[in-house]
């Protein structure tokens, strides 16, 4: 069983789960989706038009990075300020639970960093449509990258 498989059986089934061994950006695919009020997530092992924050890109290496996004729908008044940061800290929690590596520190407002190096980045995106706002959360972990990147 290869590891999107035994990811999918983890999760809930309310969650539309999308894998791609390649696409051009987790975000962009999940922006373009139909609306649905259904959670989406979208996993992919390479992005070859990862997006950052300012439109900036988001350099990746295929099987050097965890690139997932998430879209959830909200009532149009539920108020998300702060969740890049909740986020950022699941994202420090979880790394120094499965890799002992400690010093990690949130960058204001959405980057994840180890000393000096930025080991993590968060895109929020927000849409709002028929009433709802539905958040883009893209999240880029690089664990492993080329020299060159």
């Amino acid at each position: 069983m290869d590891h999107y498989s035994s990811l999918k059986k983890l999760l809930d089934d309310d969650i539309d789960c999308h894998f791609f061994d390649s696409i051009e950006s987790t975000s962009s695919f999940l922006s373009d989706t139909p609306h649905s009020n259904r959670t989406q997530l979208c996993i992919a092992r390479e992005q070859t038009s990862g997006k950052g924050q300012y439109g900036r890109d988001w350099a990746s290496q295929k099987d050097g990075s965890i690139l997932f996004s998430l879209r959830k729908c909200f009532s149009i008044d539920t108020n998300l300020n702060g969740l890049s940061l909740v986020i950022g800290m699941a994202i420090i929690k979880s790394i120094e639970a499965e890799c002992q590596l400690y010093g990690l520190k949130i960058k204001w407002p959405n980057d994840v960093y180890f000393k000096t190096q930025k080991l993590a980045g968060i895109l929020m995106e927000n849409h709002i449509h028929k009433g709802f706002q539905y958040v883009v959360i893209g999240v880029g972990v690089n664990y492993q990258l080329d020299e060159k990147i």
